[in-house]
Parts: structure tokens; sequence; C-alpha cells
């Protein structure tokens, strides 16, 4: 008998930890989406900088490293942030999850906040940080300055 109730329970919340995980990927491909919506707009918005960089004579990759470093620096910014809140957040709430559950075993439990899964995220974030940065400066980038400056004008 308990064996059979247990199984359900489980089932259920295999149900929910899977429905979870898509609403936490559908999250982030929107994240993803709306980065690169917001990169596209920062890098059109500098396109005479760019364009009159390239014709000074920087290189191509010179102008796509100094747009790499800044979203790098603001990205270190927001993961500083997130981690600091994400910490907070995850140890208050996980203890008040787990004092309402009223088993005195899952009371006694704490939280997990993993470096891993913080590197991980971090590094996930980081990557979508480039991406999104590529996708924005690569139809920018095929073009020449004189292009580029003779649309703005």
């Amino acid at each position: 008998n308990n064996s059979a109730q247990f199984a359900d329970v489980l089932q259920a919340i295999s149900g929910v930890d899977q429905m979870l995980g898509m609403l936490l990927w559908g999250f982030c491909l929107a994240g993803a989406l709306v980065l690169a919506l917001v990169a596209t707009f920062w890098v059109r918005s500098r396109l005479p900088e760019i364009g009159i960089l390239l014709s000074l004579g920087k290189t191509k990759l010179e102008v796509g490293l100094q747009f790499l470093l800044e979203a790098v620096l603001f990205g270190a910014i927001g993961a500083v942030l997130a981690v600091i809140l994400g910490r907070l957040l995850s140890n208050s709430l996980g203890q008040l999850v787990l004092s309402k559950a009223g088993n005195e075993t899952l009371a006694a439990l704490a939280p997990a906040n993993g470096i891993a899964g913080n590197a991980m995220s971090l590094g996930l974030g980081f990557l979508v940080i480039i991406i999104a940065l590529g996708m924005a400066l690569f139809p920018i980038m095929r073009q020449t300055p004189k292009t580029i400056l003779s649309k703005l004008s």
C-alpha cells in the first residue's frame, strides 16, 4: 500500500519537475531573444562610430573585440548581482518552502547553492551574450566603411 501511494506522489513530482524544466527553458529562450534584440539596437545605434573607426584603419576584429569587451563587462556586473541576489533569495525561499512542508526531516534540510551550478549558469549566460553580439555585429561587419557611412547620410 505504502509503495503504491509513494509511486503516485513520485509520479506527480516528476511531472511538476518536467513542467518546471520546460518553463525554465522557455524563459531562457525568451531572455536570449530579448538580449539579441537589445544587442542589435545597441550595435545599430553606434553605426557612425563603427564606420569612423573602420575608416580610420581599425580592423573589424578590433572593433568587434571592443564591443565584446563592453558586453562582457556589462555581463560581469549582471553576473555579480545575479549570484548575490540568487543566493539571498534561494536561501530565504528554500527555507520557507521546506519549513512549510510539515515534516521535521524536510524542515532540517538546507537549500543547495552549488558553485558548479552557478558556474554553469554564468557560463551559459556569457555564451548567450557572445552569440547575441555576434548576430548583431555580423550584418554590419560584412560591409565596407564607405557603405556603413553612406547609409547614415
